[in-house]
């Protein structure tokens, strides 16, 4: 009996206690961001397409047709011409069997090889490329491509004005993709980057950056938004079915196709591969527009912070091709007497 009644006040006890403990606070409830129609998003002025891209001449030879082109993507404005920090985004076709001129430009000019084969060159030595080489031309130097094999051979171009207080490199960048180790891992779920161009290490703006993305078969990117300080491009650099997310509405995203995620800090945008194959992605990024301090010191290391795995070093430095000096040209022949 005696423990009958201990169990019965104890239970009082805990009772009364439940009673005075303040109400737990609910979790906030999950938000979705606004639909298209209510931010006023027109998705086809962020969308670009090489297929209807009016033909130009690329090094007097070839053919280009623009993708994205500068602009202002928080006015009203034509399509595809929403970059505020890069001047083009476009395909690049040479045919079999022509060599272009040797051309230069005073932008930063990358170059990301989709087909065919051909060998570049400076005037001074030469580098054999193939698909999945990307080469950065730094402003002035010149750069020439001669088309090898029967097929054509096809780029994305991107065309980088050079800012003020940017030191570009003075020679040319040849990588080779495949050879480097994935940098990004499971970002946005499921984007996996390689990053090829990075900032000052790669004589560009300390805030851009140049990447491959891949996203395995059947899977989707967490969407996101990007502030109106920000230009991320994503150009689609595989064949295979996908999709595009920009805020409310989807669309079929084809190879040579891009978008500018629209940044306005409330239109999301993702990526949806629905093949059964690995798809890429030509990423082209200023997501910090402000310049270095020069005069801020560098953050103390952190020695709680993991390391990148030697892996990422080791795979960027095998990715370095080395140039090839240029045969010298037959001496003249003595004149006949």
């Amino acid at each position: 009996m005696k423990a009958l009644l201990l169990a019965g006040l104890m239970a009082g006890i805990a009772t009364a206690a439940l009673a005075q403990a303040p109400a737990a606070t609910p979790p906030p409830r999950p938000t979705e961001p606004p639909s298209n129609m209510a931010t006023g998003v027109d998705v086809n002025r962020f969308i670009g397409d090489a297929e209807q891209g009016m033909p130009k001449i690329f090094l007097d030879v070839g053919l280009k047709r623009t993708i994205l082109e500068a602009g202002d993507a928080l006015k009203p404005g034509a399509n595809g011409k929403v970059l505020r920090y890069y001047k083009e985004v476009a395909l690049a076709t040479v045919q079999p069997g022509e060599t272009t001129a040797l051309g230069k430009s005073d932008s930063q000019m990358v170059f990301y090889v989709e087909e065919g084969e051909a060998r570049l060159d400076d005037g001074k030595s030469f580098w054999n490329v193939k698909p999945g080489f990307l080469m950065l031309a730094p402003p002035n130097v010149a750069h020439r491509f001669q088309v090898i094999g029967d097929k054509p051979l096809k780029m994305l171009t991107v065309e980088i004005p050079v800012q003020a207080g940017v030191t570009p490199k003075t020679e040319m960048i040849v990588r080779d993709v495949e050879k480097m180790a994935m940098t990004e891992r499971n970002v946005h779920w499921n984007n996996f980057a390689k990053y090829v161009l990075v900032g000052e290490r790669d004589g560009l703006f300390a805030g851009d950056r140049v990447y491959i993305v891949y996203m395995a078969p059947m899977t989707i990117a967490g969407p996101h938004a990007h502030t109106p300080e920000q230009d991320e491009v994503w150009i689609k650099a595989s064949p295979g079915r996908s999709l595009m997310q920009i805020g409310s509405e989807i669309r079929w995203w084809k190879e040579n196709q891009g978008l500018l995620a629209p940044p306005n800090g409330q239109t999301v945008h993702a990526a949806y591969n629905l093949s059964d194959e690995r798809q890429k992605w030509l990423y082209v990024a200023r997501l910090n527009p402000t310049p270095p301090d020069p005069n801020r010191p560098p953050p103390a290391p952190n020695p709680n912070r993991p390391q990148p795995p030697a892996a990422i070093a080791e795979g960027l430095e095998a990715s370095n091709v080395a140039p090839t000096p240029l045969p010298a040209p037959p001496a003249p022949k003595p004149a006949r007497r």
